[in-house]
């Protein structure tokens, strides 16, 4: 079963965020965002993609559709977790963006879009949600 996220920046008081079907978790995605995507130009490169399905350590993009699984597997894990795997990229579906009109409205995409974690990135710094009835906590992974 998927951990799945949101992963948005904030930008003139609403947010733009994308879908993230796996590792939403704080030791997946939120270490790959807090390690990785320090910038507001990084942040708005990844949400260009539009929906995800797997954050990668950068925003280049590899097909590994037709390449042998034991290839794959025999791959280095710190190559596999390189790539983002969006949807538009490696499936050919149109890009993805979702506006929500405030910090506010998008802590209820938790309970809207039914996804576990919620990613933020404000002033500089990450911040996640796991409840949407508390407030955004920095992320300091």
């Amino acid at each position: 079963m998927a951990t799945t996220c949101r992963i948005g920046i904030l930008k003139e008081n609403k947010v733009e965020s994308i879908y993230c079907h796996y590792d939403g978790y704080l030791a997946g995605v939120g270490v790959i965002l807090k390690d990785n995507y320090k910038t507001k130009e990084k942040v708005e490169e990844l949400i260009a993609l539009g929906d995800i399905a797997e954050l990668g350590t950068t925003t280049e993009f590899k097909d590994f559709s037709n390449m042998p699984y034991k290839t794959y597997a025999d791959m280095p894990l710190e190559e596999r977790r390189k790539y983002t795997k969006d949807y538009h990229r490696w499936r050919g579906q149109p890009i993805k963006i979702k506006t929500n009109f405030d910090e506010q409205d998008y802590k209820y995409e938790l309970g809207r879009s039914g996804v576990d974690f919620l990613y933020l990135f404000k002033d500089g710094k990450w911040f996640y949600l796991k409840d949407e009835n508390e407030d955004f906590e920095e992320l300091l992974i």
